[in-house]
């Protein structure tokens, strides 16, 4: 399940136990069942409206990553990710004071906004 506080428009998710991913396009409290929230999304095959509780969070994976732009890096026996943030091998965003860990792709899509003020692009 996603926690809704963490749900931003553009995000990507997975419908309930489908493995098609979902852009989110609305969020906001359900009219019949207050004070669950509800969101609206498409993919290239439909498009849906159902409680954020039946979102279910992509996994990141180095694939993802790969595919949204990131580049693979080795140092040593340090594998890591950039080009404007590094994330280690196992997607911890390194820091002077943080270690943050990031395990699904609308975590990285918000991390990536909140450092660059730009979307991330995804490409799936």
């Amino acid at each position: 399940m996603v926690d809704v506080r963490e749900l931003k428009i553009g995000n990507y998710v997975y419908l309930q136990n489908s493995k098609t991913p979902y852009k989110i396009t609305e969020i906001g409290y359900s009219e019949i069942e207050y004070p669950k929230y509800e969101a609206s999304g498409i993919s290239s095959e439909a498009v849906f409206r159902t409680y954020v509780e039946n979102l279910n969070p992509i996994p990141l994976t180095e694939e993802l990553l790969l595919k949204c732009g990131f580049e693979k890096h080795k140092w040593g026996v340090v594998t890591y990710y950039s080009p404007l943030f590094e994330l280690d091998a196992d997607f911890h965003l390194k820091g002077v004071d943080y270690n943050i860990q990031v395990k699904s792709l609308h975590q990285l899509q918000n991390l990536y906004f909140d450092l660059t003020g730009q979307k991330l692009e995804v490409k799936l």
